[in-house]
């Protein structure tokens, strides 16, 4: 039996961790917006995870339908998830750039070219351009479970 070779990318160590912290934290946003889900609607959320199987878009687009249709969110309060929403969503599609690419060389030091297998155009990104997306992941999925205290709450007062 032939020996593994383990291959490497053209990203430092530092650049790959950041990658594995993009898809940790785009997990926990699009965790939190199948349970937003279930606290619009009213349901529970152990039922609501097992039957969900949406994509991170599709519940983006689920989310604002029902933040639409709510009858306890107010105004204001519903401009506040549409902006989570849109930012969140947004993050997710540059998750999506990077986890879903073929990394390649790139002739920027310190930076690697991700390429897209859905012939969108090469985009190349440092070591810092992926950890801070990866922080930016991080803020939205704690924004996105904010929006979820801030139904609940209004949920009470309806």
């Amino acid at each position: 039996m032939a020996e593994s070779i383990l291959r490497t990318t053209h990203l430092t160590p530092d650049g790959e961790a950041a990658v594995g912290r993009i898809a940790i934290w785009a997990a926990a946003a699009e965790r939190n917006l199948v349970d937003l889900i279930s606290f619009l609607e009213g349901t529970d959320l152990a039922t609501n995870r097992k039957n969900v199987t949406l994509t991170a878009s599709a519940s983006v687009k689920k989310n604002r339908i029902l933040v639409r249709d709510s009858p306890v969110l107010l105004s204001d309060e519903q401009s506040e998830v549409y902006g989570v929403l849109d930012n969140v969503g947004e993050l997710l599609r540059e998750r999506n750039a990077v986890i879903h690419a073929m990394v390649g060389t790139s002739a920027e030091a310190g930076a690697a070219t991700f390429r897209s297998p859905r012939g969108n155009p090469d985009r190349t990104l440092t070591v810092d351009d992926l950890a801070h997306l990866a922080e930016r992941l991080n803020e939205a999925a704690w924004q996105v479970f904010d929006c979820q205290v801030l139904v609940a709450r209004a949920n009470g007062r309806g």
